[in-house]
């Protein structure tokens, strides 16, 4: 590829995946996915089973070329070929690479990371390239049922019920840090040694773990990724300021990073009234609190901090 982010030493620092992996990244809520079939719409449309042989043999290392073809089988025929390389090439750029970024992420920081993977398949034309890379933009712009090649019949209930699953997860996730919400199948905040995902389609599923665990194994050790380099979670020290979050809130609001456990917490209304005093810790309950605008201080040693809350 011609275009692609450069190491300028001001704001990228590292590689992406270098980043993730060292701990040393500005921390924040995260939804990370990939789509079942990214790569259907790059490979060939006719695919024969040598083509398949030749790729690995090209792109794995000798020692894991048989658990590869183990894993990603060329097939008897172009069929079988076809949905292999398909497998294989998604795996390798974005199943392996998507679960690399959520373990380290999820493992560097106490926010919390959600991920998904979309395997909804469009009617018509498309069909055959099931969740192919983009599929979802689509559905979480509600775009689809204004184009051409959803027209009419080819724009079906089970497309309606995708749209409306992906536009509130995502405006849940936007306004308060949490894609779940009422009506919505229970999507598991990801654990890197679980690694618990939502699959995200017309019926979602939010009970599968382990995706595709043997394939990204494979990946892992072709490119000699041995696992995140875990930093410890401190607590936040003076000159620093915290991360409030979510804000707004509904009524929990987290500290990232923790506050020291001596740390001040006041919580003032608009006339200056004082409504909340608390230790500190990694979050603080407003839940009880009317809606509105709130102003919080935390005080402890070498710590001054102001802030601007608003209860939902």
């Amino acid at each position: 590829m011609d275009w692609r982010p450069v190491l300028d030493g001001y704001v990228f620092m590292d590689y992406p995946e270098t980043t993730f992996r060292s701990g040393k990244f500005n921390k924040a809520p995260l939804i990370i996915g990939s789509n079942a079939e990214e790569m259907s719409l790059s490979v060939p449309p006719t695919v024969v089973p040598l083509m398949v042989t030749s790729l690995i043999k090209t792109a794995v290392p000798a020692d894991l070329q048989a658990l590869a073809l183990q894993l990603y089988p060329p097939g008897a025929n172009n069929d079988e070929a076809w949905a292999s390389m398909v497998g294989l090439l998604t795996d390798a750029q974005f199943t392996v690479t998507t679960r690399r970024t959520a373990q380290c992420v999820s493992e560097n920081q106490t926010l919390p990371v959600w991920r998904y993977l979309v395997s909804h398949a469009q009617a018509g034309l498309l069909e055959k390239y099931g969740a192919y890379h983009g599929i979802e933009l689509f559905y979480l712009f509600n775009t689809w049922e204004e184009t051409p090649l959803a027209k009419g019949p080819l724009f079906r209930d089970e497309d309606k019920a995708m749209q409306s699953h992906m536009l509130k997860y995502w405006t849940n996730f936007a306004k308060t840090g949490n894609p779940n919400g009422q009506g919505l199948v229970s999507w598991p905040e990801y654990q890197a040694p679980a690694d618990c995902y939502l699959t995200i389609s017309a019926n979602p599923d939010g009970t599968r773990c382990g995706l595709r665990d043997a394939e990204c194994d494979l990946w892992d050790q072709a490119v000699g990724f041995t696992g995140c380099l875990v930093t410890d979670v401190k607590t936040i020290g003076a000159g620093q300021t915290p991360l409030l979050y979510p804000n707004p809130t509904s009524g929990t609001l987290q500290f990232e990073p923790a506050l020291q456990a001596d740390a001040r917490i006041r919580v003032y209304n608009q006339q200056g009234q004082l409504c909340l005093q608390a230790q500190g810790n990694t979050a603080l309950h407003l839940g009880h609190l009317p809606k509105g605008m709130y102003f919080l201080r935390i005080s402890g040693e070498g710590l001054e901090v102001l802030a601007k809350v608003v209860k939902q």
